[in-house]
């Protein structure tokens, strides 16, 4: 059995013990110092399974003792003199010593190194149970997240904080690979970080920089353990890091499912070898259930998002089988009530001009018609915009050609941005807009188009629209003109909410009616 044991002598007699244990038994792995302070810094530092400590009157074992056990209540303490007395034994007993033995003879080595192995044995024991308790309560914690967890970060983050509550473990965080497909950024973290991801880049690619455990484990889809991260060679871009903050070794574990990578999950421990193959196995399988519990998450959100579409689809149609069953109804009773008065009219011959009317009046109401399937098939587009470029100069200019308006003058004030958007929606809001515009503003209207710090905006110079109806105008059907069909303003709308913008509604410069737009960073921003 492999035994790292510190020897902490201050006495000079005979032959030094540590030179003859590491002479004798060669599976002892020896440190020796000679005072007790390079001793309690090297355990503050390194991991050992037991210490040796002399005795004599230049070296007082006693306040070594106490400071060991102020730092490991459960690591293995021998005192190994050749002075001393039942009242010292007594005492350091009660200090919390695991053996006391005198050294009369070359045989007591034996003993001593028997007993070690006894109490090395017994302590790992000790500490495999108490691991496998803590494993097992940290699984049950984590499978009780994973049933519960409501998003895929709520469970990312509580996993974490369940981790780093279990000692050794000091910080754990998930990461996943930025736009570039370059680096591992993170998405959630807790415990002891206090800023360490903001001094460590990891590089996914075959550079210094991602020869590391997340790297690796990256491009291998494998667990990947740096054991100690004071001597691996291929940590040494983060060593001032990993020691400023007391990191000893790290496992990185790929969250898997269906062969989708969907994040890493790197933990790190206050202690080297701290992710032995039991504790690999262990966590390799809470990997395998987090990312699991992830897929059905994303699964869930997917359907979530599709049920909500399907939901604002039949609303849609639901209002538009409603426009069609009222506002159709009018124009098709006076197209067909012209139509029969024309048709009689001709037939009698009793005024032509009176049949020329008619067939007018006839034609008036099925270009209306004309509009309302126009405006409905805009409408039933509805979702989410195209996104590709689209210049809103251009865009505004074409809307205005449309229109064909004799007398009305359009005022582009500033360079209007381009955006990312559907071009042909777009053309459709500014060309509803202008409608809208000479429909009320009277036969020579201005328009003005200008821009936002956050979006832009549209103004006429026409009579405007009361505060108590702004919200009214933008619902479907509602018109306050005899010849309005009430659709404009809500494809106007429903355009602005598929790219991600809002829309307000005050009053321009000139009294008239303002229309703003505005995007944020779920919207389609401009470029």
């Amino acid at each position: 059995m492999d035994v790292r044991v510190l020897h902490v002598d201050g006495t000079a007699d005979g032959e030094p013990v540590h030179t003859q244990l590491a002479a004798r038994y060669p599976d002892l792995d020896i440190v020796h110092v000679a005072a007790e302070a390079d001793a309690i810094e090297l355990l503050d530092r390194e991991r050992f399974d037991a210490v040796v400590t002399g005795h004599d009157d230049a070296f007082d074992c006693r306040t070594l003792v106490a400071a060991v056990r102020e730092r490991d209540a459960d690591i293995p303490i021998i005192c190994f003199t050749s002075r001393g007395s039942e009242a010292l034994a007594e005492t350091l007993v009660g200090l919390g010593v695991t053996g006391y033995l005198r050294q009369d003879g070359p045989e007591r080595l034996d003993a001593l190194v028997e007993r070690l192995h006894d109490a090395v044995r017994s302590n790992r024991a000790r500490g495999h149970a108490a691991d496998l308790s803590r494993i097992t309560d940290l699984i049950r914690r984590v499978q009780q997240v994973v049933v519960y967890a409501e998003s895929r970060e709520a469970l990312e983050r509580r996993v974490c904080e369940l981790l780093t509550d279990s000692e050794p473990y000091q910080f754990a965080w998930f990461g996943e690979a930025d736009a570039t497909g370059e680096k591992l950024v993170p998405r959630v973290s807790a415990g002891d970080d206090a800023g360490y991801l903001d001094r460590v880049t990891i590089r996914l690619d075959e550079s210094p920089r991602g020869q590391g455990p997340g790297g690796r484990a990256y491009r291998t889809r494998r667990v990947q353990v740096a054991s100690d991260l004071q001597t691996d060679p291929r940590f040494a871009p983060w060593t001032d890091a990993v020691d400023e903050y007391g990191y000893r070794s790290v496992i990185v574990l790929p969250i898997l499912h269906d062969d989708e990578l969907y994040s890493l999950l790197a933990i790190y421990a206050d202690r080297p070898n701290a992710f032995d193959a039991r504790e690999r196995a262990v966590l390799t399988e809470l990997a395998e259930t987090i990312g699991y519990a992830i897929d059905a998450l994303e699964t869930e959100a997917d359907l979530r998002e599709r049920t909500d579409e399907l939901a604002r689809q039949n609303d849609r149609l639901a209002r538009i089988i409603g426009i069609i069953a009222h506002d159709f109804r009018n124009p098709l009773a006076v197209a067909r009530g012209r139509l029969t008065l024309a048709k009689h009219a001709a037939v009698t011959d009793e005024d032509p001009e009176e049949a020329v009317e008619h067939v007018i009046a006839a034609d008036a109401a099925l270009e209306r018609l004309g509009d309302l399937i126009d405006g409905l098939l805009a409408l039933a587009q509805g979702g989410e915009a195209a996104r590709v470029p689209c210049s809103l100069d251009v865009l505004v200019r074409e809307a205005w050609a449309d229109q064909n308006i004799e007398g009305a003058y359009l005022d582009v004030v500033a360079d209007l941005p381009t955006v990312e958007g559907d071009p042909a929606r777009l053309r459709s809001l500014f060309g509803n807009l202008f409608s809208n515009a000479v429909r009320h503003a009277g036969p020579e209207p201005r328009v003005e188009v200008g821009t936002l710090p956050d979006g832009f905006y549209v103004a006429d110079d026409g009579p405007g629209i009361p505060d108590d109806l702004r919200e009214r105008v933008l619902d479907y059907g509602y018109t306050t003109s005899s010849e309005g069909i009430g659709l404009g303003l809500a494809i106007v709308h429903e355009v602005a909410i598929a790219h991600g913008w809002t829309l307000s509604l005050t009053e321009s410069d000139s009294g008239g009616a303002r229309f703003e737009f505005r995007w944020d960073s779920n919207g389609f921003a401009s470029e």
